[in-house]
Order: structure tokens, then sequence, then C-alpha cells
């Protein structure tokens, strides 16, 4: 199973799953790439905050709200808090999103998605006939 974390190389592990299975054909073995683990925190997530009231400024698409609500989650020290509670930073510094109103609590959200949804998909995939 392929799990990617960027969306440019969901195209490349779709391809080098395909091209492994079908090396592999004459044995049981077979690769998948998983999208829904980077789909859920992309897209799924984002929707869900916008359902929530929070807008695509706050959303952005990289260390914004989504992203450090995920990281408060899964890894709270490795949040800048005292950078995520100042003032919105410039494009240049690569954050896209306002990550001041993320909590731990909305980021578990995403988590308990991306697991479930993640294993459905794996357990799809791998369902033998």
């Amino acid at each position: 199973v392929l799990l990617g974390d960027s969306g440019d190389y969901q195209g490349d592990n779709r391809s080098v799953a395909m091209a492994l299975s079908r090396e592999w054909a004459a044995t049981p073995v077979r690769v998948h790439a998983i999208r829904e683990y980077y789909d859920v925190p992309t897209v799924w997530f984002a929707q869900q905050l916008a359902s929530r009231g929070f807008t695509a400024a706050e959303i952005g698409r990289h260390a914004g709200l989504p992203d450090t609500a995920l990281t408060l989650a899964l890894a709270p020290d490795l949040v800048r808090r005292d950078v995520m509670q100042g003032s919105v930073l410039p494009p240049a510094s690569g954050v896209t999103g306002d990550p001041r109103r993320a909590t731990a609590e909305l980021g578990q959200i995403a988590v308990d998605a991306i697991v479930a949804q993640s294993v459905t998909a794996i357990r799809k995939v791998t369902r033998r006939p």
C-alpha cells in the first residue's frame, strides 16, 4: 500500500502501483495507491472546516488552519504557537492560510476520518473475491 502525503506524488504513486502490479501479475502480490489518505486531509477536511464557518482565507493550501490543526492533534510540540498566534504571515513564508483558530480538537476530526476512510479504501482494494 502506497500512502502519499503530497498531491504532487499521487499520480506517481498510482503509476508505480499499476506498474508493479503488472510486473508481479503471476504472483499474489498487488500494489495499491490509496489516494484517500491524501484526499481526506486536503479536500474533505477543508470542506468540513468550511461547513463549520471557517473561511477559505483561513483554510488556505499549506500550513494554514487544516495543517496546523492536524499537527496539533498528532504532534503538538511541532507547532510554533508563538508564530501561529501572530499576524497572518506573508506569502513568502510558505504559509497560505491562517492557522490562528486551529485546535487539536479540529485536527482530531481529520485524524479520525483519515484513518477510517484509508482503512475502508485499503479493505476495498485488498478484498479477495
